[in-house]
């Protein structure tokens, strides 16, 4: 006798199992990244992820001490979040309209199938919060810029000899790309709380467009120059 019951139970196994692999496939790093940058790019934006761990890592080498650990997310080593970037030239008058767009658009995406409602965070840029007498960003943009291999962050300890001229000086860093040069403009983070990679996940490191001294000095010499 043909047994239905028995039949039903494996069906309904492979069903199961189909459907863990969708979720799988639609929430993975990857998945969602596309995504992520599909959505970016209706605002002119490009996104890139990087893991928490490696931008707090980054954070305290480049700001050790007070600075470094208040400017640190409060996130597991292996959760992943965003940073989007574009043109400091480009027509964007409302950066912090156009991130909460596209933060409303993933979070729509996602809510109730890949991530929890509350799973989602947006950093603007230009976010701050008060740490004792000073102030900080939530998030230092420009080092996450460089731990996502989106723009490299030019600092001081790059140039080496440095000028003379340097030696009482404060010398500001300065992030760069190969699209935008020197113009590169950092809207914000989206920091996805529920979406994990494993140890071995690595952002690619970013290209040193300015690869010479000399270069260096120029680039961080124009900058500290400007207003």
């Amino acid at each position: 006798m043909f047994n239905f019951a028995l039949l039903w139970n494996n069906l309904s196994l492979v069903l199961d199992i189909v459907l863990y692999s969708v979720g799988i496939y639609r929430c993975g790093v990857d998945n969602v990244s596309q995504y992520v940058n599909e959505t970016a790019a209706t605002a002119g934006m490009a996104a890139f992820p990087f893991k928490v761990g490696d931008y707090n890592r980054d954070v305290l080498l480049n700001y050790p001490g007070y600075k470094g650990e208040n400017m640190k997310l409060p996130y597991s080593n292996d959760t992943i979040a965003f940073i989007f970037t574009n043109s400091a030239t480009a027509d964007c008058h409302e950066p912090d309209q156009s991130m909460q767009k596209i933060f409303d658009t993933i979070q729509q995406h996602y809510s109730g199938t890949c991530f929890g409602n509350d799973s989602l965070r947006l950093i603007n840029s230009s976010d701050m919060k008060e740490v004792g007498d000073i102030s900080l960003p939530y998030v230092h943009v420009q080092t996450a810029g460089h731990s996502a291999g989106a723009a490299f962050y030019y600092q001081r300890h790059h140039v080496n000899p440095e000028p003379a001229s340097w030696a009482d000086r404060v010398v500001f860093g300065v992030s760069a790309n190969a699209a935008y040069k020197d113009n590169v403009r950092f809207s914000g983070v989206i920091i996805m709380k529920e979406l994990k990679v494993s140890q071995d996940f690595q952002s690619p490191e970013p290209d040193d467009v300015f690869p010479s001294n000399q270069e260096k000095i120029e680039l961080l010499g124009k900058y500290n120059s400007q207003g």
